[in-house]
């Protein structure tokens, strides 16, 4: 008769199973590539063995969920959770958790129960976890998604887990927060979850070779153990240690730091011989901190039996050589020297703490490499973990740290998190006025009503506010409106000079609450002089973030007359769209603005000429054109060069751009349409720097397509007066660019342009010192050999610059080679009309021409 593996007893399942089992093997490191691999493997052979019958499936359970492994990872323990909540005979089987701190790298804090797990989130609502306010604190924390929370939540589903080991860093309070909660909870009730846990194990045994727990005179904590009749569980051994060569320990942590309990009498004397053979032979200095006025009158004899024991048990080490007894808050000798970072004085933290300063981090040059802002992102918040860890070491260095923590606001779009930074803004006027930088994300959340009702002091906050429409402000903020919260946010930060907002079409109606505060703050300081939200406001930088084209620039005109507003950055902008009512007729001189940047916009000249109007004695002007549909600003060169000689007389950088590069010239070529050049900067008398693209100064002429010979671009219809050209630069000017890309043959283009300006740079510009001269790639070096030679013996620095080596030019631009084989460097966004080629334009303006004539002949 055939046996098979199901004939067997239960008891023999598990004892064949109990050989694949992970549970009690310490000797197998799941850190390691090796022991994770022989988990996997083992856990794979459980499963596949679960697979086989029902029968075995209940054997194999058994043996499988006796120990968790993958608990620290926040997505595995959510599935966890919610097997243990509705197959609750699972998560009883659980004895043995192997938590790993690693597992925490590169997971985002806010990852822990999704808000589909209902049924979670539901039994969370029963856990006994503390008091009202605990509770409450607790389940506002799961509904955030913090991972402290869920793991308290995790340990409170396993009511029979013996073996607990788990690894920390210094900020294992916040990460465990909640678990001690639960243990502490368990232990002043005497039952519940944890209340069958046996074993902590560490997992720095094998490399740790000092090691110090001392109690400083200030700590009460084991007088209040005695006052509330607490006894305390043996601290452990030691003698895993492999390496540990110097202990540093007070002896009430050893021993039961309670010998006396208030409710049961005198506790049975210990078994001292079991207390003290706790040290591994390689101990070679012990140092016990003692204070006999911790413990009862009648236990101080037992005291002293205890460390008679503790000196002949470490006496007897092979390795042992020096004992040293300290009363309650003495250091050993030798300690004293030491300083510690709380040691220095604020002046000297603050300059260590400015190498994790998180102003200007987001925007300006960083010393780390980054290509993408998601990874300037995660390096942001590898910052500010820097400083909340720094702020929860102690008092002191909370102080210093904590207000460059709040220096950056990047998470009010985010309902939770905005109500927390809300409330501390409120209660803390110190950090309230640290913050030197908003950052506002296209990005609005469902308003949560119910949410709002947990934070009474924002809803009396908002009361406070002066702004237009008071009473609907407030109704805004009690339901729960992200712009009517952010504009309350705003409102406290009375010295923040850095707002980056993120807009759309409809950015009137998505921050209309931020429009009404920043009026009312400009009127009364209009009247009053006096500060206010917004008085300090030095420079404006806006994105977009819809899908369309882009949003109207007009809104800027309600910023413009802040008292300390200094620059200005519009991206994306498009005079094109709608201005959402807003009506701009600005008053002369009316803003301090020094530098305008206009990047990858469209706008008009009219929207130019208000601008420029309005600012004062602007310094920079900075305009790349691209992105939205094309504004009359890139046609009508004419009225712009009107528009920007408004501040001739103050304007010392221009810089000119075309975010396509030259491709709608080259479309404009390709169409045969005339544009002339942009114009003249001679009497920009402050004009010290200059970039602009040679293709603006030379315009885009019409080409001699009938006289085209197929294989090279079409001589100009008309001859080009470069003498003329040339001459358009102020004698005031010291620095120079020129964009060189203009048609197929992009430098070949403007070459004789340069060779007109090199050759009389020296009696037209006697002040310029440095030339930038930018083309495709360096294959296009050769070609202007002759005009940096010329350049430089003027005395004339030059640099010939490549495009293909900017950096993130691969982000808008592609290399395609021709069928002559010629590399061309075309926009994505443009499409394959630049592909053509001239005899293939020219086979197609053919025809058209013919028909043209057909009717006059």
């Amino acid at each position: 008769m055939t046996v098979t593996i199901e004939d067997l007893a239960d008891e023999l399942l598990l004892d064949i199973l109990d050989y694949i089992s992970i549970r009690h093997r310490w000797d197998i490191d799941f850190k390691t590539w090796e022991g994770n691999t022989e988990i996997a493997s083992r856990i794979r052979t459980l499963h596949s063995v679960a697979l086989v019958s029902r029968r075995l499936y209940r054997v194999a359970n058994q043996v499988l969920y006796t120990v968790l492994i993958d608990g620290a990872d926040a997505r595995r323990r959510s599935q966890f959770l919610q097997t243990a909540v509705r197959r609750p005979e699972l998560a009883a089987m659980v004895k043995e958790v192997r938590f790993s701190y690693f597992d925490w790298h590169g997971t985002l804090n806010a990852s822990g129960i999704p808000a589909e797990y209902t049924e979670v989130l539901e039994a969370a609502k029963s856990v006994d976890i503390g008091d009202e306010h605990e509770s409450a604190s607790f389940q506002n924390a799961l509904q955030e998604n913090f991972n402290g929370a869920d793991v308290a939540l995790l340990f409170s589903q396993l009511p029979s887990l013996e073996t607990l080991e788990f690894e920390v860093d210094e900020t294992w309070f916040h990460t465990w927060k909640w678990f001690l909660c639960l243990a502490r909870r368990t232990t002043e009730k005497g039952s519940g979850p944890l209340s069958s846990l046996r074993h902590l194990r560490s997992r720095r045994e094998d490399t740790l070779e000092h090691v110090s727990i001392l109690v400083s005179d200030r700590c009460n904590v084991f007088k209040e153990m005695l006052q509330r009749g607490f006894v305390s569980p043996r601290f452990g051994s030691f003698k895993a240690f492999a390496r540990l060569r110097h202990l540093e320990i007070a002896e009430y942590i050893i021993s039961d730091p309670a010998m006396w309990d208030l409710n049961l009498g005198p506790v049975p004397t210990p078994d001292y011989s079991d207390l003290v053979d706790i040290f591994p032979a390689c101990l070679e200095s012990l140092v016990i901190q003692c204070d006999f006025t911790l413990c009862p009158e009648s236990a101080v004899p037992k005291k002293a039996h205890f460390l008679l024991a503790l000196v002949r048990q470490v006496t007897s080490l092979p390795s042992f050589r020096r004992l040293t007894l300290l009363r309650l808050g003495d250091l050993p000798r030798g300690a004293r020297k030491k300083i510690s970072l709380a040691d220095f004085p604020d002046e000297i933290l603050l300059l260590i703490f400015q190498h994790f300063r998180l102003a200007g981090f987001l925007y300006n040059p960083v010393e780390e490499q980054v290509f993408f802002y998601d990874d300037r992102l995660i390096l942001f918040q590898r910052r500010c973990d820097v400083l909340r860890n720094i702020s929860q070491t102690c008092k002191k260095l909370c102080r210093v740290a904590q207000p460059l923590l709040y220096e950056v606001i990047n998470c009010l779009n985010h309902s939770r998190r905005r109500l927390d930074i809300l409330r501390t803004l409120i209660r803390r006027n110190d950090l309230a006025g640290a913050v030197k930088e908003v950052h506002l994300r296209h990005e609005f959340e469902v308003p949560l009503t119910e949410l709002v009702r947990r934070y009474p002091e924002v809803i009396n906050a908002a009361r406070d506010v002066d702004i237009e429409m008071g009473r609907a402000f407030i109704g805004a903020v009690r339901t729960g409106r992200c712009e009517a919260q952010i504009a309350l946010a705003l409102n406290f930060m009375a010295n923040l000079s850095y707002l980056n907002i993120c807009l759309d079409e409809r950015f009137v109606e998505d921050y209309n609450w931020m429009f009404r505060l920043l009026r009312q703050s400009s009127f009364k300081m209009t009247q009053n002089g006096h500060g206010g939200p917004f008085a300090n406001i030095k420079t404006i930088e806006t994105g977009y973030g819809g899908l369309e084209f882009g949003y109207n620039p007009v809104f800027i005109s309600e910023f413009v007359t802040l008292p300390h507003l200094r620059e200005i950055t519009l991206r994306s902008a498009w005079s094109g769209e709608t201005a959402c009512g807003i009506q701009w007729d600005p008053q002369a001189n009316s803003s301090n603005i020094t530098t305008i940047n206009l990047d990858a916009s469209s706008v008009t000249n009219e929207f130019i000429r208000k601008l420029l109007t309005a600012c004062r004695a602007p310094k920079t002007f900075i305009y790349s054109w691209g992105g939205p549909p094309a504004a009359d600003s890139m046609h009508d060169f004419a009225d712009f060069m009107r528009a920007l000689r408004l501040r001739r007389d103050t304007l010392e950088t221009i810089r000119l751009d075309v975010v396509l590069k030259a491709n709608f010239f080259e479309y404009l070529a390709i169409e045969n349409e005339y544009l002339p050049p942009l114009g003249s900067f001679k009497d920009f008398t402050r004009l010290t720097e200059l970039e602009v693209p040679g293709h603006l100064l030379l315009g885009s002429p019409l080409l001699d397509w009938d006289n085209f010979d197929g294989e090279h671009w079409p001589a100009f219809l008309s001859d080009l007066d470069y003498s003329f050209l040339t001459d358009v630069f102020p004698p005031s000017l010291e620095r120079l660019t020129v964009d060189c890309m203009g048609l197929e043959e992009d430098v070949t283009f403007i070459l004789p342009f340069l060779n007109e300006f090199a050759g009389r740079c020296a009696e037209r510009l006697p002040k310029l010192r440095f030339v930038r001269l930018v083309v495709v790639d360096v294959d296009d070096f050769p070609l202007l050999k002759g005009v940096k030679e010329t350049l430089e013996s003027q005395g004339i620095e030059v640099l010939v610059k490549d495009f293909i080596d900017e950096e993130g030019w691969e982000d808008d631009m592609e290399v395609r080679y021709g069928p002559d084989g010629r590399k061309k460097i075309t926009s994505r966004l443009i499409g394959d009309v630049l592909h053509l080629w001239p005899h293939e334009v020219a086979a197609q303006n053919q025809p058209a021409v013919q028909n043209q004539d057909a009717p006059q002949n």
